[in-house]
């Protein structure tokens, strides 16, 4: 087994099936067999020049189907890996696994009747397309790069939707036993959701430049690119016509997440870059502009146009993860999250006892910045500030901020990290700015925890 799968987080397990070799049937080998017979020829004058080189380095025959465990342990000199994957799995999932350098291959292998292309992932995709073009390094780089940056962008309850149609159409027009109506019904549905999206989250847009790179991307130049996108290297047809004059050729850069693209269809359109090094600078062009790098209120727009799950981290190393509902400011200044459904709250990335989304079912809201009288925030104090703010264990205490939110209650408990109080408890507690009521007494205890900055 390679280093860097014996080295994927446990989250990631499940995700993880066998491949069981002797399923492959007849057909299944020959097909394999072909579909390399009529490529390999044609790509080693249209495709990388480390396309062939790749092939046997990273253990892919051209007689016979793949047995990824031997995959794994030829890219392991790469310092790479590969696992088997059944179909489609969560699209963060896979950016995951890449950041940790493993590839997830899909184990099934298209039908006879879909020979020269499959808009479901199979093993043909996942290995003759992806693995060999990761034996030049600089194209390796920016593969892991961009699974590292695309695990943080945050994505929207459009982008699931979206998700789930495309998987669903996919395996559809790969079942040959699939009905026409079924395939229209989600051809129709795909375009109306396509058309209805006004929000483009950060996810869509790293997602449409991997389509136009390492799905579909073409490197040299316009008058003579060859291809080294995954797409066209499994797809005989569109490899093929990748190169032609008809498909319009377009020098790369972040222009591209301006494209949309339907995974069903041929493209009307590719990116061609010089080098794989100018992939990468773009990438981190790209992502100095995202949430997890901007934080503040331009990360929380985000985060609440997105309608879903993110993680709001603040200066006191403080993570609050749930549905951002909205929040509240004070002279441009944040002063107020809040949070619906179920949330979850961190420190440095582990879970606090107690607080887990199943004890913060409903919510959690937060004042963010520093209390008037010291003005320090409250995990800046130390034993020596609450006594001369009286706050303490069983006594009832307003704590004023800056920013006008008054928090008022019977303190219960104070959790200290490090020597520092991050989690005040308090009982019948209200807490409000101005006319806006956050907090009521009879919604329960009220777990007040301290930040100053969103980072």
């Amino acid at each position: 087994m390679s280093k860097a799968r014996n080295n994927l987080p446990q989250y990631l397990q499940k995700y993880i099936t066998k491949q069981d070799y002797s399923l492959y049937t007849a057909i299944d080998q020959a097909v394999w067999r072909y579909v390399m017979f009529i490529s390999v020829p044609f790509y080693k004058k249209h495709a990388h020049p480390v396309y062939l080189e790749g092939l046997e380095k990273t253990g892919i025959p051209l007689d016979r189907i793949p047995d990824i465990d031997s995959m794994d342990q030829r890219l392991d000199r790469f310092g790479w890996g590969a696992v088997a994957v059944k179909g489609f799995i969560p699209p963060t999932a896979f950016m995951d696994m890449l950041s940790n350098k493993v590839l997830a291959i899909g184990v099934d292998i298209r039908t006879a009747e879909h020979l020269m292309y499959t808009p479901a992932p199979d093993i043909i995709h996942e290995t003759a397309g992806h693995a060999p073009i990761i034996a030049d390094k600089d194209y390796a780089h920016y593969l892991c790069s961009y699974g590292d940056i695309s695990k943080k962008a945050i994505y929207s309850k459009d982008d699931e939707n979206i998700y789930e149609i495309i998987r669903t159409l996919s395996d559809l027009k790969e079942d040959p036993n699939a009905k026409l109506e079924e395939i229209e019904k989600y051809e129709k549905l795909l375009i109306e959701f396509s058309n209805e999206t006004g929000y483009i989250s950060e996810a869509a847009e790293l997602s449409r430049m991997n389509w136009w790179t390492a799905e579909y991307g073409l490197i040299g130049t316009l008058e003579n690119p060859k291809i080294y996108g995954a797409g066209l290297l499994s797809s005989v047809i569109e490899s093929y016509e990748s190169i032609h004059p008809k498909v319009k050729k377009i020098n790369y850069d972040l222009g591209c997440i301006g494209y949309n693209y339907d995974i069903t269809e041929q493209q009307p359109q590719l990116f061609v870059t010089d080098n794989f090094n100018k992939l990468t600078s773009y990438l981190n062009d790209y992502a100095s502009t995202m949430a997890f790098k901007t934080g503040g209120l331009s990360g929380l727009n985000k985060a609440q146009e997105s309608k879903s799950i993110t993680t709001t981290l603040l200066d006191s190393n403080i993570s609050i993860s749930g549905i951002l509902k909205e929040y509240k400011t004070c002279d441009n200044n944040l002063s107020y999250l809040q949070f619906s459904g179920p949330t979850q709250l961190c420190y440095n990335e582990n879970e606090i006892k107690g607080h887990s989304k199943n004890y913060h079912m409903d919510g959690f809201g937060c004042p963010i910045g520093t209390i008037k009288d010291i003005n320090k925030s409250i995990y800046e104090c130390n034993k020596e500030d609450l006594d001369s703010l009286g706050i303490s264990i069983g006594t009832n205490k307003t704590i004023m901020f800056k920013n006008g939110i008054i928090v008022s209650g019977d303190i219960i408990d104070i959790h200290f990290i490090n020597n520092k109080p991050q989690i005040i408890k308090f009982g019948n507690c209200s807490v409000k700015q101005g006319e806006n009521i956050f907090f009521k007494p009879e919604w329960g205890f009220y777990d007040l925890i301290s930040g100053t900055n969103v980072i």
